[in-house]
């Protein structure tokens, strides 16, 4: 395994933790209210951490993960097929979260 490859499969596993992180962190700063907040997620057809499931909505490692941590969090996930690109979606407020997204020096800008 050469050094990139070992590096893209850290980030593509680091990705999925960090977003459920951030998920906990914002419930628990959240946490006085009673009522699941909503939280709109996007996703794509990525195999295998995200597949279309039965009834075309998301399905695979990285929805169930943050399924599980969604509701141990007390938050409702809207999951949104996004057509437009993560930073698009997201900077245009169709989004609040995307899980699998790197962090690069455009994006921290």
């Amino acid at each position: 395994m050469s050094v990139r490859t070992g590096l893209a499969s850290r980030t593509l596993f680091a990705a999925p933790v960090l977003s459920v992180v951030c998920l906990g962190y914002w419930a628990i700063a959240n946490h006085g209210s009673v009522e699941p907040r909503r939280v709109r997620i996007g996703f794509n057809i990525a195999p295998p951490y995200f597949v279309a499931g039965k009834s075309g909505g998301p399905d695979g490692f990285v929805f169930e993960l943050m399924e599980a941590a969604a509701k141990r969090a007390n938050v409702r996930l809207e999951w949104v097929l996004s057509k437009r690109t993560r930073d698009n979606s997201l900077q245009s407020g169709e989004l609040d979260l995307w899980p699998l997204l790197a962090s690069t020096p455009a994006r921290r800008r």
